[in-house]
């Protein structure tokens, strides 16, 4: 809290929200990053009991996400770099190259491990292992 002093510091225990918006100093008031709770999307397929997804999104100056930190309602967590349709996405298991909203490389561990390289329409041209486990 400014003051005529210069700025003051405050101590809180605990506060409680959902959402944390912070935006630049110095007149812009751009936002630069998010931190948010949301409800779980709904799945019918899925059994299991889905908690509110927690995720961090940094901002760069035009307001597009260059990196999401993400906690699912499974607590599976994910880091996405980049933004939009061009960026890495790495999960426990998994990383993912898209561009143009297509997967262009990916690489697995699930199943004994798996890598799969496609061209810009997401048409897998190569597939390691090359036949069925």
């Amino acid at each position: 809290m400014p003051t005529s002093d210069g700025p003051q510091d405050a101590c809180f225990r605990e506060v409680e929200v959902e959402r944390i918006v912070l935006r630049e100093p110095g007149g812009h008031h751009r936002v630069r990053a998010v931190l948010e709770t949301t409800p779980a999307p709904a799945d019918p397929d899925d059994d299991r009991r889905a908690y509110p997804v927690v995720r961090l999104s940094l901002l760069d100056a035009a307001g597009d996400a260059a990196l999401v930190l993400e906690v699912d309602g499974h607590g599976e967590p994910s880091l996405r770099l980049g933004p939009g349709r061009r960026n890495a996405v790495v999960t426990r298991h998994s990383v993912a190259l898209w561009a143009g909203g297509n997967e262009v490389a990916a690489l697995d561990s699930g199943d004994g491990g798996r890598l799969v390289l496609c061209d810009d329409e997401g048409k897998a041209v190569l597939r390691l292992p090359t036949s069925d486990r």
